[in-house]
């Protein structure tokens, strides 16, 4: 219930891919099934085409030290714990509420710096921006997995997991579609098959364009 269902500071965003398809009934484009087989030799593997958007104009310095501390403490790198701060909140401690459609399924907020999930008018006890990213980095560890695809990299499932999904849904478990049976050279995890993405505005290629997105901004934290 911590999890997200897209970001703050990201809102909808530009897909990765030069090639894209659009899923059937709209939402985020994808790459096409030939450009993704193509990435997966590639060394960022079905990360290779994204390029960091989320770090612009972020002032996470403030934050530096503290998520430095934190995030040694929980084994995870605190690069991406920067990026993630920065597409959540655009490092913002109480950045606004979405309204309308926008809003969570749940009509949950999603609360400060990292985005901390909290029932309705309650972000008030997770503000305190070291007690946000603590319960942010700790959501992240929760979260990592276990899973490994050839050619995904591994903090990406725990990306895609931390931006997705109401109803419990796990973006990280393997895709009925993108498989070696369908012409793929390894299985894929749902968040980077371009297949049957959803058809919602937040579907499987939103959330790729997500994880990727982020991946591509921690490796230029210093």
């Amino acid at each position: 219930s911590e999890l997200k269902s897209d970001s703050v500071a990201g809102g909808s965003s530009v897909p990765s891919s030069s090639s894209p398809t659009a899923p059937s009934g709209g939402g985020q484009s994808c790459q096409s099934k030939e450009a993704t087989i193509e990435s997966l030799s590639k060394p960022s593997g079905v990360c290779s085409a994204a390029v960091c958007r989320t770090l612009q104009g972020c002032p996470y310095q403030k934050y530096l030290t503290m998520i430095k501390e934190e995030s040694s403490s929980a084994g995870i790198d605190y690069r991406i714990v920067v990026a993630v701060m920065c597409r959540e909140s655009g490092a913002r401690e109480n950045p606004p509420q979405r309204t309308g459609a926008a809003r969570n399924s749940d009509d949950t907020d999603d609360c400060g710096l990292m985005q901390i999930n909290r029932p309705k008018g309650g972000c008030s006890s997770i503000l305190d921006p070291r007690e946000n990213i603590s319960a942010g980095i700790k959501n992240l560890k929760k979260i990592r997995s276990a899973q490994v695809y050839p050619g995904v990299p591994d903090s990406a499932n725990m990306l895609a997991r931390y931006n997705c999904c109401a109803g419990g849904e796990n973006p990280a478990s393997p895709s009925a579609d993108c498989t070696v049976a369908n012409g793929f050279p390894s299985q894929l995890p749902k968040w980077a098959c371009p297949i049957n993405p959803g058809t919602g505005t937040y579907n499987m290629c939103a959330v790729k364009d997500y994880a990727c997105d982020i991946l591509s901004c921690s490796s230029q934290v210093p």
